[in-house]
């Protein structure tokens, strides 16, 4: 969640548009989302594979792909929900398989928790201080020095 917080004042803060920063704060979101699955987890790195060597949840590109940055007047997000295996990586838990195939006896997985939709600190700094500077410069030209 972005929270940003001012102190004293600002006049007729409803009639700023920020349709446009939102679109910029939304596209911030998304580059911070991609950089978790290149650095297979940020700050700290996913859980490793079986296998042993790490996750970076983009074996055939599908989950990192269906990332949508979206935005509004006065809100952005990014969000995936065309994928059903998209949560169980985003808060893990534990998948009853039926079995098939190769392995037709039911069996359990056990998903650990690989958190890719989160900003970091710097993502949140950088897009507080895009709509900071956008405020002082509206009111700057309008002749009300606030920044």
């Amino acid at each position: 969640m972005l929270k940003i917080t001012t102190t004293g004042s600002l006049p007729r803060v409803d009639v700023i548009d920020i349709t446009d920063e939102m679109a910029n704060a939304s596209k911030i979101m998304l580059d911070s989302v991609r950089r978790n699955f290149i650095e297979g987890g940020r700050p700290e790195r996913w859980e490793a594979l079986k296998s042993g060597g790490p996750s970076f949840l983009f074996q055939g590109g599908a989950l990192l792909q269906s990332l949508t940055p979206d935005s509004g007047s006065n809100w952005a997000e990014v969000f995936t929900n065309t994928l059903p295996y998209a949560a169980i990586h985003q808060f893990g838990g534990v998948i009853n398989h039926p079995g098939r195939g190769k392995t037709p006896v039911p069996y359990t997985i056990n998903m650990p928790q690989r958190e890719y939709l989160m900003f970091q600190q710097e993502d949140i700094d950088s897009i507080s201080t895009m709509l900071k500077d956008h405020l002082i410069n509206f009111y700057n030209a309008k002749g009300e020095q606030i920044g």
